[in-house]
């Protein structure tokens, strides 16, 4: 399994579009992103079409459940609070991925 990592939404969009042939399983997404946000985000994947097969992932600091209901309407099944450490966010992985 690889992970491929992405600094912005902005970003993200810029390396589905580069490889239309890149189909992640699973994508990451946070809420607070700068330049786009995890919302804006997952509205212009899914408004074209670009990674039709991929679960998605949100996870923040906090999730509201007015947020996740947006998210919910997107396609979002699982939502997750960051961790505070890299061994909980091992655990976090172990436990989603598993699913």
């Amino acid at each position: 399994m690889s992970c491929i990592l992405a600094n912005d939404g902005g970003e993200a969009i810029e390396i589905l579009r580069r490889d239309s042939s890149f189909q992640p399983d699973y994508v990451f997404i946070d809420i607070n992103m700068p330049r786009m946000n995890g919302i804006e985000l997952l509205m212009e994947i899914r408004s074209h079409n670009l990674i039709p097969n991929s679960r998605f992932i949100v996870h923040s600091t906090t999730i509201t459940s007015s947020t996740a209901n947006e998210f919910k309407g997107l396609g979002v099944e699982q939502f997750a609070v960051k961790p505070s450490s890299i061994e909980g966010m091992r655990n976090l992985l172990a436990l989603m991925l598993s699913v």
